[in-house]
């Protein structure tokens, strides 16, 4: 895609957010929902590109396992799902933020805070599933010190949008790509020694990484979650939260995932990324309507090598 088409999208994306947020001011939650609905269906039309890579990454995970009608459905819930999360945000972007954190249950509550216990801190980690962004609010609402890593947005209107919401909800996570991998390096063991957890997520492509089975094909992963939690030995806790049918929200918690110790570090970050990847997989297989397919996920491959 062409710089200047590249721009027009952008720009179009954040009228459309700017239109939605005028438009939440006279709707109710339902309306909202409505809306969405409508939006999820155009966005397939509108948004072809990202629409055949989606169709792309599911002839690669399913095959034959699911026709090409089924594959169409699946796109079209991935997007309603998207369009569901983006419009629920905005809705609430200038409304009682305790409102959306009642929509919010919690199951597992009890393994965060027994790993919380051991005062080293946790590292958190998720998937771009569900809508994500509600896990800080939630958690932040019950008293945690929770903040994430987050990629900043490449165009600097919407940034400027999403980081305002930031702001009015007190959120706390800490941008990917405004500091150096050495200084992000000293927020990350900074903020886990006073005991805090640290959200990371690791499903999408980065620029650098290891090659780990995702979904049943090599796929380059961040395996910065695992550089941590070796490190300084604070419990791995995978957290989730999904969308249930009557629009409010599930956060569910697992026990502690295992760090491998063979005495060959280059192997254990390898073999603990996996454990993690397992973990992230389960519940993708389980909700795939839920996850962000639009996403280049095996992209760049063949340019690293695999580990076993």
């Amino acid at each position: 895609m062409s710089k200047v088409s590249k721009k027009t999208g952008r720009f179009l994306g954040w009228v459309a957010i700017k239109t939605s947020m005028l438009i939440s001011t006279f709707l109710s939650l339902e309306s909202m929902y409505k809306f969405a609905d409508m939006l999820g269906k155009i966005s397939c039309f509108l948004l072809r590109k990202h629409y055949l890579r989606a169709m792309k990454n599911l002839n690669l995970v399913y095959g034959k396992k699911l026709t090409f009608e089924e594959k169409k459905e699946l796109i079209r819930l991935v997007f309603r799902h998207f369009a569901y999360s983006i419009c629920e945000i905005i809705y609430f972007y200038n409304r009682d933020t305790n409102r959306i954190c009642d929509l919010i249950t919690i199951e597992g509550e009890e393994h965060l805070k027994k790993a919380l216990k051991e005062k080293k801190g946790v590292i958190m980690i998720g998937a771009h599933l569900g809508n994500f962004t509600l896990i800080e609010l939630k958690l932040n609402s019950l008293g945690y010190s929770y903040s994430a890593f987050m990629r900043t947005l490449t165009d600097k209107k919407t940034e400027y949008l999403i980081q305002g919401l930031r702001n009015r909800w007190k959120l706390k996570s800490t941008l990917l790509f405004t500091h150096s991998s050495g200084q992000l390096a000293k927020k990350a063991f900074y903020w886990l020694k006073k005991g805090n957890i640290l959200g990371i997520y690791f499903d999408q492509k980065f620029r650098k990484g290891i090659v780990i089975d995702f979904l049943g094909h090599p796929a380059l992963t961040a395996s910065g979650s695992a550089i941590y939690a070796l490190k300084t030995k604070v419990p791995v806790i995978p957290m989730f939260i999904i969308r249930q049918k009557d629009h409010t929200h599930k956060i569910f918690i697992e026990p502690p995932v295992k760090l491998e110790n063979t005495g060959n570090q280059e192997k254990d970050i390898a073999l603990t990324m996996t454990n993690f990847t397992k973990v992230v997989e389960k519940y993708v297989w389980q909700y795939p309507e839920q996850w962000f397919w639009l996403h280049r996920r095996w992209k760049g491959v063949n340019n690293a090598k695999k580990n076993h």
